[in-house]
């Protein structure tokens, strides 16, 4: 597995799927001494962070990024950590899934500087860089599903060390990709996940101007949903399967403030309406 260093990386919360964008720019930053609070910044939860991103234009970056709290020689229980994992697929291909890792320090982005190290399945990272976001994975999923992403964080006498889990893809087994499929009051779609990586968000179905969405799965069997596809007009349509993650994450050491993954996994195919 490779695992990138990336310089100007932050991690936005889009409607489907979490995208990396590159920072081409930061603020004013505020300095402060390890455990004395943050001045002028208001909480935000790291999912927050997440939902807030930074806009991207033609220009380039918005000069309203969130500029990052300057934590020297930061001790693991200032910080908050964040795996986030993104698992597309559509159709026959499967994109590539994406790992991110964010420190955060009372929900906001941070820069670590001082004699902080962090090694992630074996490689150092660059950790003084302007935000404390870091990509560990992009490769195709069947290079990375169950295997362990393991991370060690140093500073003076502290050591923590944390490691994520891959989680499987959901996938959709019928109807097939690229198939056609009879529009009905009830279209059955046959799935599988892994239920220890996150609950499913649902199922959606897609035709020309057309679509119809279900959050009640397992029905009418387990593995199973099903759509009204009766209004559909014919011709060309998708499916697509969404689930929730939250992989599972172990640490040991010197506790952080928190340790989190999650991200968002689907799998879409495309249909024929007939």
């Amino acid at each position: 597995m490779r695992i990138q260093r990336s310089f100007y990386f932050f991690l936005s919360t889009t409607l489907m799927l979490f995208c990396w964008l590159p920072l081409a720019s930061c603020g004013t930053q505020q300095n402060r001494l390890p455990g004395t609070p943050p001045q002028a910044q208001p909480t935000r939860t790291p999912q927050q962070i997440q939902s807030t991103g930074i806009s991207q234009s033609s220009q380039g970056i918005s000069d309203h990024a969130v500029s990052p709290i300057v934590l020297h020689d930061a001790a693991p229980g200032e910080l908050e950590v964040l795996f986030n994992v993104n698992m597309p697929q559509n159709g026959a291909d499967n994109g590539n899934v994406i790992i991110g890792l964010s420190f955060l320090s009372h929900g906001n982005p941070v820069q670590l500087l001082g004699d902080v190290q962090l090694l992630c399945n074996g490689q150092a990272m660059s950790v003084h860089q302007p935000y404390a976001f870091f990509q560990l994975a992009n490769d195709a999923p069947q290079s990375l599903q169950g295997k362990s992403i393991a991370c060690t964080y140093h500073v003076a006498n502290s050591t923590t060390s944390f490691s994520l889990i891959v989680p499987r893809m959901p996938a959709i087994r019928s109807p097939q990709n690229g198939t056609s499929v009879s529009r009905s009051t009830h279209t059955v779609v046959n799935y599988q996940y892994d239920p220890q990586s996150g609950q499913l968000s649902g199922l959606v179905a897609l035709g020309s101007g057309a679509k119809t969405l279900t959050n009640q799965m397992d029905t009418p069997d387990i593995g199973q949903a099903t759509l009204d596809t009766s209004a559909f007009p014919s011709g060309d349509g998708s499916l697509t399967l969404t689930q929730a993650l939250t992989p599972h994450v172990i640490w040991a050491g010197t506790q952080f403030r928190s340790l989190q993954a999650e991200g968002m996994a689907t799998a879409q195919i495309r249909v024929t309406w007939i």
